[in-house]
């Protein structure tokens, strides 16, 4: 008897808003991504060097830690432990895999982390438990959605659907918050692109249709547009 062979490609849930956007499709590293959309990649570099670019990368892992003993495992495991409402950037090798990470340290006992496609259960592995239980590793990459705002007018795209105060003075690079985008409850990470302000915004994947049209919407005065993979690779802005 044949085995079959099974290939199951995931999608975010934006996927039919970008069809309806005639975005062009590549699988890559398991998804089913937007890889440009009918402006093309030049025009799409350009937006984001000049407003603000709204990309979907729902496809990234994404880690919860909870517990007290948080910063001593990341001190075992060699890993600068971020002040709360701070977010660090590193590469990362476990065992024959490298990778590069984000952690955002949201509260005292609380902690999210952000990585490559399919990553999340190397990095829980990694992580494992404290002998006293008292830290949990929860891989929640199939439970939120993600979406990047990229270019010198993302705070403003993101101020036009919350009440937080994201002046960069106030939330300036490496910096994360949790709070209400678009009227859902939603965890925002910013971590730069070189000189280019860059924002990670993780909410309910139930909700990411709303987020997305809402932002669509709201930024379009400001000459913000969703772009692509391709145009982030081309900036050197890394979609894992």
């Amino acid at each position: 008897m044949t085995t079959r062979q099974w290939n199951p490609i995931a999608l975010t849930p934006m996927h039919s808003r970008q069809l309806a956007l005639g975005a062009s499709m590549t699988i890559r590293n398991g998804w089913m991504r937007v890889s440009r959309y009918t402006t093309g990649v030049d025009e799409e570099t350009d937006v984001i060097q000049r407003a603000a670019g709204i990309a979907d990368v729902s496809h990234r892992g994404k880690l919860r830690l909870q517990g007290t003993s948080i910063p001593e495992r990341l001190k075992e495991m060699g890993i600068t432990v971020p002040e709360i409402g701070h977010a660090i950037r590193l590469p990362l090798k476990i065992g024959d895999a490298s990778m590069v990470v984000s952690i955002a340290r949201l509260s005292e006992e609380e902690a999210a982390i952000t990585t490559g496609a399919f990553q999340a259960s190397q990095v829980i592995d990694a992580i494992g438990e404290t002998d006293d239980s008292c830290l949990h590793a929860i891989d929640v990459s199939s439970a939120l959605a993600c979406i990047r705002v990229i270019g010198p007018s993302a705070h403003k795209v993101l101020t036009s659907i919350t009440e937080v105060d994201l002046d960069p003075v106030v939330f300036p690079n490496m910096h994360c918050l949790q709070g209400m985008f678009a009227g859902i409850q939603g965890m925002l990470i910013r971590v730069d692109s070189g000189s280019i302000p860059s924002y990670g915004l993780y909410y309910g994947r139930e909700f990411g249709e709303h987020v997305w049209d809402t932002l669509l919407l709201e930024a379009a005065w400001l000459g913000a547009r969703p772009v692509g993979f391709e145009s982030l690779l081309k900036i050197g802005s890394g979609t894992n």
